[in-house]
């Protein structure tokens, strides 16, 4: 009989990963109801004798809520757990938990899991519950967490079975590694415009800045396959608004990628139904790897322009693009 590494306090062979807390529930197997002493051989365990009609061997394996941790090498789950029960992994889903919000979950291992069996969600399904804090960044650049609620994570298999939304596995447990929701900047309370209209072009405000120019755990937004030509990324704000700065954080995935830091920019705002270019107070920048700034005499504005001047052999596209 197969006695699977989940059941022996084993979340996978080798470090990888590891469950975070040891079950204290044995495997048990019982022969015609009397306990077999358990002995388990590259796991396995097996029972030897001559065998009779009516025989009956009963397995128990017993499936308590996991956390499941990494290897502290994997930098993008430090600080984050994963939740499984039995052999199954489970996540968080939009449409179970409050303002269809998991992305920027926050929640506390030692407040506990209970588990249960919903037969009206999607036809029958294993969930399990547990308390956790929506986070969200303040306009100062700190963060705060919002009152507790209650979390619903369901296995993984049964995911994006009810619409496009939000999904998380790993889910933070110090708030230095959650993922707050953006605050309200102009810059994400604008519409944007493009001059190629992409699902991408989400990344622009969404205020996850890159490690560097090439990083390819952040979204980015670009022009790709296009070359040598003039493009643009177009804020409206949602109210007029005085602005003198602005930055931008320019993707580059060379040397094998078709994208580089662009030729060159520059910066209009729309004033009445006229766009006039900003007066600046310091250069262009093109640079990689940093947040290219520019400051400008101050201007009101309904809506910020950034044109964007293509290599003649390459793309461009951008990370993140701030307006202060």
């Amino acid at each position: 009989m197969r006695i699977p590494g989940w059941a022996r306090n084993e979340a996978i062979p080798g470090s990888l990963y590891r469950f975070g807390n040891v079950s204290e529930d044995s495997v048990t197997i019982a022969l015609n109801g009397a306990p077999v002493k358990l002995q388990v051989v590259n796991g396995y365990a097996s029972i030897e004798r001559k065998w009779k009609k009516g025989d009956k061997v009963e397995l128990d394996l017993p499936m308590p809520v996991r956390t499941v941790e990494a290897d502290g090498h994997v930098r993008d789950d430090a600080g984050k757990i994963a939740v499984q029960r039995g052999p199954l992994v489970f996540c968080a889903e939009w449409p179970d938990n409050p303002d269809g919000k998991v992305l920027n979950l926050l929640i506390n291992p030692k407040s506990g899991f209970s588990a249960g069996f919903n037969p009206q969600l999607m036809g029958g399904v294993e969930t399990i519950k547990t308390k956790g804090n929506q986070t969200v960044r303040r306009l100062d650049g700190k963060t705060d967490t919002l009152a507790g609620e209650q979390i619903t994570l369901i296995p993984y298999a049964y995911w994006n079975n009810r619409g496009p939304g939000q999904m998380k596995v790993w889910i933070p447990t110090v708030m230095e590694a959650s993922h707050p929701s953006p605050a309200p900047t102009i810059a994400f309370t604008s519409r944007v415009k493009a001059s190629r209209m992409t699902r991408e072009l989400a990344a622009v405000n969404d205020q996850d800045v890159p490690a560097g120019s090439y990083d390819p755990s952040v979204s980015n937004y670009n022009w790709w396959p296009d070359t040598s030509q003039w493009e643009f990324v177009e804020y409206d704000f949602a109210r007029p608004a005085t602005i003198s700065k602005t930055s931008v954080y320019w993707f580059d995935d060379g040397p094998d990628g078709g994208c580089r830091i662009p030729d060159e920019w520059e910066v209009l705002y729309l004033t009445g139904n006229t766009w006039e270019p900003v007066k600046n107070r310091n250069s262009y920048k093109v640079t990689k790897d940093a947040r290219n700034t520019v400051s400008f005499n101050p201007v009101k504005a309904t809506a910020l322009k950034i044109k964007v001047k293509l290599n003649k052999r390459f793309s461009a596209g951008i990370y993140e693009w701030v307006v202060e």
